[in-house]
């Protein structure tokens, strides 16, 4: 990427999140998102710090042979939490384990979808859930909708 666009800026943050004010000072010069995070309350704490800070997010998630992907766009999509609403981190992938190759799919399919929104094209994913099961690989595309009753509460952060 630095070859084809110099001036972009690629950092990596490796000190564990806890905190939304974390995310949001990482995420202030970004124009996306991606969170491959193997846990829900870390993926929260990024939906909202998202939100708060108007980035679009894409999250990519496996769980054993199980794979999902979803794109939040500020004011228009559902966010994580609109669509997961009361999830308990009950594992982690280390302790589920995960299907390697379903990993590489996922990360791919969200690189496609960022390169999709930075180019300027519509995200494949806006409003939509997909779920690919890895075991007989297919592919399931499930409609998704803002919660009034969200928990971050995405319709009313600005």
């Amino acid at each position: 990427l630095k070859e084809k666009y110099p001036d972009i800026i690629i950092k990596k943050y490796p000190k564990k999140i806890t905190k939304c004010i974390q995310v949001e000072s990482i995420i202030e010069n970004s124009d996306i998102v991606l969170d491959g995070t193997d846990n829900f309350v870390v993926r929260k704490i990024i939906n909202k710090a998202c939100l708060i800070k108007n980035k679009k997010l894409i999250i990519g998630a496996v769980e054993g042979y199980s794979g999902q992907l979803m794109t939040v766009i500020p004011d228009k999509s559902a966010c994580y939490e609109c669509v997961y609403e009361n999830l308990i981190d009950n594992n982690s992938c280390s302790d589920t384990g995960v299907l390697a190759p379903l990993v590489g799919m996922i990360s791919s399919m969200m690189a496609i979808e960022c390169i999709n929104i930075i180019t300027g094209n519509k995200s494949s994913y806006e409003n939509k859930l997909l779920i690919i099961n890895g075991l007989n690989v297919s592919v399931d595309i499930m409609s998704t909708k803002r919660n009034k009753a969200c928990e971050t509460s995405c319709i009313k952060i600005k």
